[in-house]
């Protein structure tokens, strides 16, 4: 695991390793992170657990796609952190479909992914709530190799949050199987290569396990969406 110090991001108001994080001064303060319940956000949990973090506020942002409220919830209270659900919906139709079906927006030539569209939304949402219960430091789990990162980062520095913000998985390198080792030895499971946590059922007590996803039976040969 590598978090490299980098004492120049906090001059520009931006988190990039977990060691930028550990040097946020007061760790009773409020936090905000982006949680979807994967592997990434839940990792980031058990670190600012781990950190001595102790106001956390776990937040999902509803955009049209089902969440799994009570698995989310239990999941972040695992660590201490609040579950805060949030309804994008509207915001998303009108501060990112409508402009974009207006302006004929193409991305690599084709109709915008709705992740190019929901990100600025979504950020906005969530910056909105930590500037109202007066968080300083807001976080993600967008790394070098996703796209989200600049859209995130950009779009919560335009939306005006004056704290610090941004993903310490941008130095800190952190592997998916250190992730699930981690979060296993607290008795939380995940397949690295699906982004499920699989959890007990009533199955269990035949001596066998069902992966869930989001609260869901995983099906066979179908993929779903591994967002973390």
């Amino acid at each position: 695991m590598n978090t490299p110090a980098s004492p120049i991001n906090r001059l520009i108001g931006r988190i990039e390793s977990f060691e930028d994080i550990v040097t946020f001064s007061d760790h009773s303060k409020p936090v905000v992170t982006m949680f979807s319940g994967g592997l990434d956000s839940t990792y980031l949990l058990f670190r600012l657990q781990e950190l001595g973090f102790q106001n956390i506020d776990a937040v999902a942002v509803g955009a049209g796609e089902p969440i799994d409220q009570p698995l989310l919830e239990q999941t972040a209270a695992r660590f201490g952190a609040r579950f805060i659900c949030l309804d994008g919906r509207e915001a998303f139709i009108e501060r990112g479909v409508k402009p974009a079906i207006r302006a004929h927006a193409k991305y690599l030539g084709n109709y915008p992914l709705s992740s190019s569209l929901s990100r600025p939304v979504i950020a906005s949402i969530v910056a909105d709530h930590a500037a109202t219960i007066g968080s300083e430091l807001l976080l993600h789990t967008a790394n070098l190799s996703q796209s989200s990162l600049p859209r995130l980062n950009n779009s919560i520095k335009r939306h005006g949050f004056s704290g610090l913000f941004g993903s310490p998985y941008v130095q800190s390198v952190v592997s998916r199987q250190q992730k699930a080792a981690a979060l296993a030895s607290i008795g939380l499971t995940f397949l690295t290569d699906r982004n499920v946590l699989v959890r007990m059922s009533t199955s269990d007590r035949v001596g066998r396990r069902a992966p869930l996803v989001r609260g869901r039976p995983a099906v066979p040969g179908r993929r779903h969406g591994a967002g973390s």
